[in-house]
């Protein structure tokens, strides 16, 4: 074995790392060369600090075994996904399936639809646009001319009264489907500026009435699924939707030329006077379909790794601690403090990880815009926020 004492330069992701959102990513194909290099043949690489879990599945694909342990629920999640077999006929159709109920839902054909500006009929709103609590611009999907293949046109227009009136109604619409309304946790990433902003000390704020609506009705379709392998797939259709369309997300300057796109870009719970709400069904369907889509990551597994990991839960109340064959990746959510109860001693080969550092990013506290709807599927999801570490600077 020799040391990497030379320079590495980071190759363009694949697709199996662009459809999650996660803070920090690292260059796969560097990380990929340490573990190769330093981990034994047949031998079992350590991440306790995975995150995204992209370490662990560069270990597959340098054909080592891998243990992946992190505080957030997340992580479990996401190798769960990455790992289960995929149908893609069959994600298809439940997606489709889920998008028409949802486009026949009156509520959805009420206050994501406005009067043509260009033709008789209504068309479908893409975005509003928001300053200090006034709508001052839609973006519209133009309806696609029959018998053709070419993609919908879409356009920016200043709201009309109805668009006006529907907005300020919208506060009305009673939401039959479940969704997270709790209070945000006690927390420095929970500023009183930050809950006047968004409309109050409740956890449903975050989004604007009528795109709950939308978001809860999605979540209870995807509730409704039985096959629990496609029912996590679009769950993380879902939870890659569900940043986007916050009331945190910001029209993007004209000089970007995006008219139709926002990001939630900073590690950190923002509200600034301008905001863009953006159509969380469309938001929705280009998370399953497309380019950075759950369709584009999940396929790609297999061809990227070589194969589909075979994984091995741990939990409090199963450790599985000298379990050292019969998986490519042993996962949990399992605290930094007790590893030792996991894992035996003398048994990995090589660790490499990322460490938060002293709380510059609330891993956690992000993450609850993803596990508050998670933990309603599955318990498990549940974060233990207290359990969290983080080191403030005094003043």
């Amino acid at each position: 074995m020799e040391d990497l004492n030379y320079a590495l330069v980071e190759d363009v992701r694949p697709p199996i790392y662009t459809a999650m959102k996660y803070w920090g990513k690292k260059p796969h194909n560097i990380w990929r060369e340490y573990i190769a290099n330093y981990t034994f043949e047949n031998g079992l690489y350590l991440d306790p600090f995975a995150g995204s879990a992209l370490s662990v599945f560069e270990a597959i694909k340098a054909n080592k075994k891998a243990i992946a342990f992190d505080l957030n629920p997340l992580t479990s999640f996401v190798i769960e996904v990455m790992s289960a077999p995929f149908d893609k006929n069959k994600f298809k159709t439940a997606v489709n399936q889920i998008l028409s109920t949802v486009e026949n839902d009156e509520i959805y054909k009420k206050y994501f639809f406005t009067e043509s500006r260009k033709g008789t009929n209504s068309e479908e709103v893409v975005c509003y646009k928001w300053d200090s609590g006034q709508l001052y611009q839609i973006g519209i999907e133009e309806n696609k001319k029959p018998n053709t293949k070419k993609k919908s046109n879409r356009y920016l227009s200043q709201p009309n009264q109805s668009d006006i009136a529907k907005s300020n109604s919208m506060a009305n619409i009673e939401i039959p489907f479940w969704y997270p309304d709790e209070l945000f946790p006690q927390s420095p990433s929970f500023s009183a500026n930050f809950l006047q902003c968004i409309g109050g000390n409740n956890f449903s704020n975050l989004w604007t009435r009528r795109n709950l609506y939308v978001l809860s009705k999605i979540f209870y379709e995807i509730l409704k699924v039985t096959d629990e392998d496609l029912k996590k797939q679009l769950l993380f259709g879902f939870i890659q939707t569900l940043h986007l369309c916050t009331k945190m997300s910001v029209p993007r300057r004209e000089a970007a030329n995006r008219d139709f796109s926002t990001s939630w870009g900073r590690s950190a719970y923002i509200c600034a006077a301008r905001k863009m709400e953006m159509n969380a069904l469309m938001v929705f369907r280009g998370s399953c379909f497309g380019k950075q889509s759950v369709e584009s990551c999940v396929s790609d597994v297999i061809k990227y790794l070589g194969k589909l990991p075979k994984i091995t839960n741990v939990s409090y109340s199963n450790k599985q601690k000298n379990k050292l064959s019969g998986f490519d990746i042993k996962y949990g959510t399992i605290d930094i403090n007790t590893i030792l109860d996991y894992i035996p001693k003398n048994s990995i080969d090589f660790i490499m990880t990322d460490p938060p550092y002293g709380g510059l990013v609330q891993y956690l506290d992000l993450s609850l815009i993803w596990l508050n709807w998670l933990k309603h599927y599955n318990a498990k999801y549940e974060p233990n926020l207290e359990a969290e570490i983080t080191i403030l600077n005094a003043a």
